[in-house]
């Protein structure tokens, strides 16, 4: 067979293996969010052991070796992986014990490929790795994990006809009939048909109770093996099924647990994470959910209108032990199941008066004639009545709800996707334990959600501030109600390479944004402070962008931080004394916006984060202390993004394409280069002199390379020295032809470089090594004589004679001399 066959065969059995390896770390990453650094560890590990074996593979001298070398590196590198798992698992974010075989397989796999010149280690190679594929892809919904299999497939075809015609060109080569099966292999194949009969005879015939073997799969849940970190399905553990310690699960559960408790409404949770608002009058009601309430403990007040107040001024605040509820094994309102960090609205506010903000509805339309005369009949009707006895009429303050019936599922359609700030879609589940509340926590640009079995559109409605709550007449979300929301990504392409575009869409809908630009409760300072920062800012991204990192950087967030008794502007105050809540933030940043003629607004709800992650059950906690309050802007005069002021918490998810990456790096070097003309031209300076001295460069860091392997393998020392020259002479344009062996062409140079007599035998030596290792590699004494004194000063002189300007020199006069420029 001949190498470049070889060559591309091995090329492609490394390739299919690293395929198989990213599948499974794709599909690791995406059914544990949570893993943070630790997603790296096992991988970074199973990269160095690879690195190991192949360094054990390059010193050994038999085949006998590489097997044993194999075999103990097998069993390190699965001790190491299981052992980082174990750890990983004890501290609490860990891998399920699948995900550990699955990482060990991949392992497996690219130490197989390793050894790829061996036809049984590079068969191996690719049915484990084909293994890994076939696993991963049924149990994976992610595009990346889609892609990668069809590459792999196309991978391995190209590998099964390249290995056939190298069979083919084998068996042409030598000859060779086919020889017939040994005895073992016969004794074999008998052996596990035997088994195979047997045990299907024995399942076919045996009782179905005397089939079932509790704890027998690691990955089964419920049963006494049960897997505390599986992700889904039924192995979900003892714990999650039983829900007796960490109920996460989003299916019924039948626990005591979940019974009825003092359970705390929106009103609740802020004022025990921030403190009571101070009131003006005692006849002021103040609330946080969709209906004004008057704090009571038994009782809450609610009103059919969606109105609410949010007061920046507040008491000092409580401790921090009355943030969560007493009398609950759990504490969480409810439990998220998607990507995090994800910001979940419950109340928006559009005005801001005497430090508070309220969401003040729009006036209502004008009724229809036919509308009229009805409500005229029903005055007539009633009439006659007692006022006791008379017919109430609900007044519509929501928006319907559209059902689209799709899978079979009843999704709730609030609105469609933006045209132009739209990024794809994000799934995520909501569980409802312990809130009190009728409004559904909100991801950013929600567009569709559905509760199993619910499929009256009656039961939902939209309110003026765009978020969907229960209106069929019950007091909040039912417990175990689970939530399943499609939301819209967002996408700042257009608002960063067009915003004119988007301003043009927002300056159209002014008189439907107006209450969303008042800036009447600003104070000076907050519009002086804006325009200082925003000077010579032309696009309203760029404004906010702007805004937002010097509010996050010149800024510090204090949770307890209130408004002292004698102070008003909340704005200001913050500017003042550069500290203060996330409220504070919220409330200047969105003032900050409104003065430079950007729809904005408040909003308050929960930050669901990595510390209430669940690595065994894939979901997240979302209790009292994730209360949070962030601003909103809207660049099109439609919808609404989500921006994040307050220092400390995580900007929230703008998604690009990579073509819109690459444009938008493109565009911000472009406008760097202008804004920095003095740097530009030094490092054009550096480029020019780094490609002028190119070669020169590169003979220093092969040098380099040499230096250490003849440090570090110093049987490797003549090979090396040889690779070395042959690099040298192709850096100064004279490279070694095809058809000239590396001893030769050595002993060529040697004589155009008219080297001393003395360093003539040092080269004589350095050949005969030389050739003796490419071709007769099996010496006996070839291992104790690389590492000779003698050799390692050999290569040492013949590598100071043959220099690369030496023969770049040589080179160049020939080349003016009209002389011979090639060695053939």
């Amino acid at each position: 067979m001949s190498q470049n066959k070889q060559d591309k065969i091995d090329i492609l059995t490394l390739a299919l293996a690293l395929i198989s390896w990213s599948m499974v770390l794709t599909f690791r990453y995406h059914s544990n969010w949570g893993l943070g650094w630790f997603a790296i560890v096992q991988p970074v590990f199973s990269l160095a052991m690879v690195g190991i074996l192949r360094y054990l593979v390059l010193r050994c001298q038999s085949q006998s070796q590489i097997t044993r070398s194999f075999g103990a590196w097998w069993i390190v590198s699965s001790a190491g992986m299981l052992g980082l798992g174990v750890l990983g698992r004890r501290h609490g974010f860990g891998d399920s014990w699948e995900m550990l075989t699955l990482l060990l397989l991949g392992n497996l796999c690219l130490g197989m490929s390793v050894l790829s010149q061996f036809p049984r280690w590079r068969n191996g190679s690719v049915l484990f790795s084909a293994i890994c594929c076939f696993v991963v892809l049924p149990i994976s919904n992610t595009w990346v994990t889609s892609f990668l299999a069809v590459v792999f497939g196309c991978g391995l075809l190209i590998w099964l006809i390249t290995e056939y015609w190298r069979k083919v060109d084998q068996k042409l080569a030598s000859d060779q009939t086919r020889r017939p099966w040994s005895p073992k292999a016969i004794a074999v194949i008998a052996a596990f048909c035997m088994i195979g009969l047997i045990g299907s005879v024995a399942i076919f015939l045996a009782p179905q109770q005397q089939l079932d073997l509790p704890g027998l799969s690691w990955f089964a849940g419920g049963k006494r093996w049960s897997d505390e970190f599986a992700n889904e399905g039924s192995g979900d553990g003892n714990k999650v099924r039983a829900a007796t310690d960490r109920a996460n699960s989003l299916g019924p559960v039948d626990s005591d647990i979940f019974m009825e408790s003092k359970r705390e409404s929106l009103f609740d949770v802020a004022s025990e994470a921030y403190g009571e608002p101070r009131k003006a009058n005692k006849n002021r009601a103040i609330g946080l959910e969709a209906e004004v309430m008057q704090h009571n403990h038994s009782r809450v007040a609610r009103s059919q209108k969606a109105s609410a107040e949010f007061s920046t001024k507040r008491k000092t605040d409580p401790s921090d032990s009355s943030t969560n509820p007493k009398d609950q094994i759990v504490d969480a309102l409810f439990f998220l199941k998607g990507r995090i960090p994800l910001r979940l609205a419950m109340e928006t506010y559009n005005t801001f008066d005497d430090g508070v903000w309220k969401q003040i509805d729009p006036p209502p339309r004008p009724p229809k004639r036919a509308a009229i005369e009805k409500n005229q009949a029903k005055k007539k009707a009633n009439a006659g009545r007692p006022r006791g006895n008379r017919k109430r009429t609900a007044k519509a303050s929501f928006e319907p709800v559209h059902k689209l019936t799709q899978n079979g599922y009843p999704w709730m359609s609030m609105r469609r996707h933006p045209d132009t700030l739209y990024a794809g879609h994000e799934y995520t589940t909501l569980k409802i334990t312990n809130l009190k509340s009728l409004r559904i926590p909100s991801p950013p640009c929600m567009e569709q959600f559905y509760i199993d079995q619910v499929d009256r559109e009656a039961f939902f409605g939209v309110g003026t501030d765009e978020i969907a709550q229960l209106t069929n007449g019950s007091t909040s979300i039912p417990d175990m109600t689970v939530l399943h929301i499609l939301s819209s990504g967002i996408n700042l392409y257009d608002a960063q390479i067009t915003p004119e575009k988007i301003k043009k869409q927002q300056l159209t809908r002014v008189n439907k944004n107006q209450k969303y630009l008042s800036v009447e409760a600003a104070s000076s300072s907050i519009v002086e402070t804006a325009q200082q920062w925003t000077a010579g800012l032309n696009h309203d991204w760029d404004k906010i962008s702007t805004i937002l990192q010097r509010l996050r950087t010149d800024f510090t967030h204090d949770r307890k931080a209130v408004l002292p008794e004698n102070e008003s502007d909340v704005a200001s105050y913050l500017l003042q004394e550069k500290v203060g809540s996330d409220y504070m933030f919220a409330t200047a940043a969105a003032l900050m916006f409104r003065s430079q003629g950007i729809p904005s607004r408040v909003v308050t709800g929960f930050m669901a984060n990595e510390q209430g992650y669940d690595h065994g059950s894939g979901h997240t906690a979302v209790t009292a202390s994730d209360i949070h309050v962030w601003t909103e802007v809207s660049l099109d005069g439609v919808f609404w993004i989500p921006v994040e002021p307050t220092p400390g918490y995580s900007q929230p998810r703008y998604q690009l394409t990579w073509l819109q990456r690459c444009t938008l790096a493109i565009l911000g070097a472009y406008h760097w280069v202008l804004s920095h003309p003095l740097m530009t031209a030094c490092m054009l300076l550096v480029s020019f002199l780094i490609i002028w001295n190119f070669r020169w460069i590169v003979n220093a860091l092969v040098t380099a390379r040499w230096l250490v392997i003849s440090r570090l393998l110093p049987n490797r020392l003549v090979l090396e020295t040889a690779r070395l020259i042959d690099k040298r002479a192709a850096l100064a344009g004279v490279p070694r032809p095809a058809n000239r062996s590396a001893a030769n062409f050595s002993q060529w140079l040697a004589q155009r470089l008219d080297i001393p007599e003395t360093d003539t035998a040092a080269l004589k030596r350095f050949t005969r090594k030389l050739d003796r290792l490419l071709y007769h590699p099996k010496s006996a004494a070839q291992a104790k004589e690389n590492r000779s004194y003698q050799i390692v000063a050999d290569c040492q002189r013949v590598i100071q004679n043959l220099q690369f300007h030496r023969i770049r020199q040589t080179q160049k006069s020939s080349a003016k001399r009209g002389g011979s420029k090639s060695p053939c």
